[in-house]
């Protein structure tokens, strides 16, 4: 299916249906991009790297991590979602930092976090200014932000 999708040669949008089995599986993710798929927003609000910040653990770290690789910010705020988005929509504004910082407990989260940190560190040390990140009240890591 990949090698359908990419057989023109210029980068495809990454497939609605693809961008939530995505959630934690980083070699699938990784494999995609590397065929130039680019990742898009689900109309729900979330991007994929959004949804690999709902769960704990080194395999979603991994894949945040395949995200920030592949060129997808950081601080990437979630959309407003399209009318017909069904139940579990964004609100829009949150960043992945905030999203993982609120899913889980510290201990299961905190291999999503520091990947999350590093790379905010490293984009505003490139910028020599802020990331746009939105904040809001809550936890000390959306505070951090």
């Amino acid at each position: 299916m990949v090698g359908i999708l990419v057989t023109g040669g210029a980068p495809a949008p990454l497939p609605t249906l693809l961008s939530p089995l995505l959630q934690g599986q980083a070699a699938a993710a990784r494999a995609l991009l590397k065929f130039g798929l680019v990742p898009e927003f689900h109309p729900d609000g979330y991007h994929p790297i959004h949804r690999a910040c709902w769960r704990g653990g080194a395999k979603f770290a991994d894949t945040v991590l395949a995200f920030l690789e592949a060129g997808v910010p950081a601080d990437l705020p979630t959309q407003q979602p399209s009318s017909g988005a069904g139940q579990g929509k964004a609100v829009a504004g949150r960043t992945p930092m905030q999203i993982a910082a609120q899913s889980g407990s510290a201990k299961d989260m905190e291999p999503t976090l520091k990947v999350l940190r590093r790379a905010l560190k490293k984009s505003k040390g490139a910028k020599g200014k802020e990331p746009h990140a939105q904040q809001q009240s809550g936890s000390e890591e959306s505070r951090e932000l």
